[in-house]
């Protein structure tokens, strides 16, 4: 089974946007149904093998490799 850190960016019913980091590894099935339970319009996964989340607000490093930026906030 696939177990990694999971990430992904929801569109709630709302119209608000919401990024999701899982705080533990969890296979596809059970990230998605997170997804599904709270009625996400639209998802973009980011899977937790190549992705990283850098938010050190959060205490997110992802340091471990190289990454590029895809999504990022100038404070």
């Amino acid at each position: 089974m696939n177990v990694l850190y999971r990430n992904s960016i929801g569109i709630l019913p709302n119209g608000n946007i919401l990024f999701i980091r899982s705080k533990v590894k969890m296979n596809f099935y059970n990230f998605a149904a997170f997804f599904k339970n709270k009625k996400y319009k639209n998802t973009l996964h980011s899977d937790g093998f190549v992705s990283k989340t850098y938010l050190l607000a959060k205490g997110a490093k992802g340091l471990d490799r190289n990454f590029g930026i895809i999504i990022g906030e100038i404070q």
